[in-house]
């Protein structure tokens, strides 16, 4: 959240019109991490971050990133303009 902020900010300072983030898909979930994680191929591990980003996207249900992008834009922070 804290890269997501000063992201932005140097966005707003130095006049960038598009701010795009990578790996959206964790505005919905992500894997807390256990010992395990680190012995899984990356095909296993991004099936299991997969299932859950799919299935917060099917309930509508925002990871705590996904939240706080959410609030930036209700408060008018990020200018979007859908034109």
């Amino acid at each position: 959240m804290k890269f997501i902020t000063l992201t932005l900010r140097l966005a707003e300072t130095e006049h960038i019109d598009l701010v795009s983030f990578f790996w959206s898909s964790h505005f919905f979930g992500y894997l807390d991490y256990v010992p395990e994680l680190e012995q899984l191929p990356y095909v296993v591990l991004s099936r299991r971050l997969n299932r859950v980003v799919y299935t917060n996207m099917l309930e509508g249900r925002l990871s705590d990133v996904g939240k706080f992008i959410r609030q930036e834009i209700a408060a008018g922070k990020m200018n979007l303009d859908l034109k």
